[in-house]
């Protein structure tokens, strides 16, 4: 029976696992006699093949197999008989699968094997063989930020740069980049290039890095459009559950607001401020030519993105945005001063309310 060591499954996260994966090859460079082979969504017969003709070779090799293309039935099956047999000669039975049959028999001495997958969605019966008999390891993110620990991710990659991360930055990125590890690196490193200092700083972070997580409150965003004061609620309350800030809840309240501003603004300029058009097709008839004619010089968004604005604008008053703009930076400083969620929450019903 191989031992733990000789296969190995990891599954999960795409990122962790494959920095997982590339640990374990480098195994064969302390081994000078061995050799290492990656192969790409095969097929179980195609890993077998490959695992047969290196041991005719008699060398010592290490593979792994990314995304093993698992048959659909998977399960090894018996011989079907006829007759009875024995409870002891059904279990000692070979299964008709190949590769099966050859992890029972074991790999060569000295020859490793991985398997890597996003998910542990194979065959019950090689489940069942590799929990018993190999190292399987999952990797998974953690959900919320508050739960999210980056801190060997970051030693690994500024380290050999010569470089350090302040607690006030790393906080930051966490806000701007959420749990997207392969981003992380790659703005990292970024970091590290760019800034002279040994010490990265928030303003550094402020500087180089976008914020990639606003798709997250994109759903927020259209509630507090629509006036859905239930359901912004609902979308409030998980952001925070996450571990999301209330600071930046209140930033994309206020991007939320200034951009309601600007297409009440082109309500106003068009006339139509009380009589907007219901559907796409009246709007396009009747209000695109005069946005187009006002804003000749100007770039334009895609028609339909203007008119689902004009449309969410159309629901407040101009007076009402103003009042909500200066809300916002009430709702910023009680964020500061300790009162984060009540402030959030207390800026979301003034939004929705449809009075």
């Amino acid at each position: 029976m191989p031992s733990v060591s000789r296969i190995s499954f990891f599954y999960g996260d795409e990122f962790l696992v494959e920095q997982a994966a590339k640990e374990w090859a480098r195994e064969t460079e302390k081994n000078a006699h061995a050799e290492l082979l990656t192969l790409n969504k095969v097929t179980e017969a195609e890993l077998e093949a490959e695992l047969r003709t290196w041991s005719l070779l008699g060398d010592k090799k290490y593979i792994w197999a990314r995304e093993l293309q698992w048959t659909k039935e998977g399960a090894p099956k018996t011989q079907k008989k006829k007759k009875k047999v024995s409870k002891e000669a059904t279990q000692a039975a070979e299964p008709e699968n190949a590769l099966l049959r050859l992890f029972q028999q074991g790999l060569p001495e000295g020859n490793h094997l991985l398997l890597t997958q996003a998910e542990l969605d194979i065959p019950p019966a090689f489940e069942k063989w590799l929990k018993a008999n190999a190292a399987i390891q999952p990797y998974a993110v953690a959900a919320r930020l508050k739960d999210l620990d980056v801190d060997e991710l970051v030693q690994r990659c500024l380290e050999p740069l010569g470089k350090t991360l302040s607690s006030e930055a790393k906080a930051l990125l966490k806000m701007r980049l959420g749990n997207h590890l392969r981003l992380w690196t790659h703005e990292l490193e970024k970091l590290a290039l760019f800034t002279e200092k040994k010490r990265i700083e928030v303003g550094d972070v402020e500087l180089l890095v976008a914020n990639a997580r606003e798709e997250e409150f994109l759903e927020l965003s259209e509630a507090l459009q629509q006036k859905n004061h239930e359901r912004a609620l609902s979308h409030v309350s998980e952001a925070l559950s996450q571990g999301a800030s209330p600071i930046m809840l209140v930033a994309a309240i206020a991007s939320v607001v200034r951009n309601l501003l600007l297409n009440m603004e082109r309500l106003c300029c068009v006339g139509e401020e009380g009589t907007f058009p219901k559907n796409y097709g009246e709007f396009q008839r009747r209000v695109w030519p005069k946005l187009e004619e006002r804003e000749k010089q100007g770039k334009l968004p895609h028609p339909y993105a203007v008119f689902m604005g004009m449309s969410a604008a159309s629901r407040f008053s101009l007076e009402s945005l103003k009042r909500l703009l200066v809300l916002c930076a009430q709702a910023d400083l009680d964020c500061k001063s300790g009162r984060s969620q009540f402030a959030v929450e207390t800026l979301v019903r003034h939004l929705c309310w449809k009075g």
